[in-house]
């Protein structure tokens, strides 16, 4: 083991004027080292949220599926239709009847987002059947863009 008798620091001091390519260096790390980070977290929309509450109004629109149940007082039974091939198939063809289905939507307010929908449905009878109650199922697809939110609604 060496034992140290004398040691002595050097000082090396680089001088420059204001305007110089290092001190341009040294303010754009500086602006980029405060400002890049909070860009980010701009951008992100936060750092670490629990909740938040977004105001929307969602795109909804006919995805064209729909069952329809029409309750008759007939004892047969009811009349039944769906735009699903692979529930016509469980259904007993007897009572399986096609409608004539018109159906529109309209954005009322012009705002590029549909407001309203109309669906004009009819369904031959016989002239013996009553129909004393209608049940539907509709799926409708709803899109919220703000937070990318897609889903089927019934």
């Amino acid at each position: 083991m060496l034992c140290s008798l004398f040691s002595q620091p050097t000082r090396i001091v680089h001088k420059s004027t204001f305007y110089s390519k290092a001190t341009a260096f040294h303010i754009i790390c500086f602006i980029l080292n405060v400002t890049l980070p909070l860009i980010i977290i701009y951008k992100s929309d936060g750092l670490w949220k629990k909740e938040e509450v977004f105001t929307e109004q969602p795109e909804i629109s006919f995805a064209y599926n729909l069952i329809l149940m029409l309750d008759t007082d007939d004892p047969i039974g009811n009349i039944v239709w769906t735009s699903l091939p692979q529930l016509n198939l469980a259904i007993d063809p007897k009572i399986i009847r096609a409608p004539i289905i018109e159906n529109y939507e309209m954005d009322v307010n012009m705002d590029g987002k549909k407001d309203l929908f109309k669906l004009y449905l009819l369904m031959p009878l016989n002239e013996s059947e009553n129909v004393v109650g209608v049940k539907a199922i509709f799926v409708f697809d709803y899109k919220i863009k703000k937070i990318d939110f897609k889903m089927d609604a019934i």
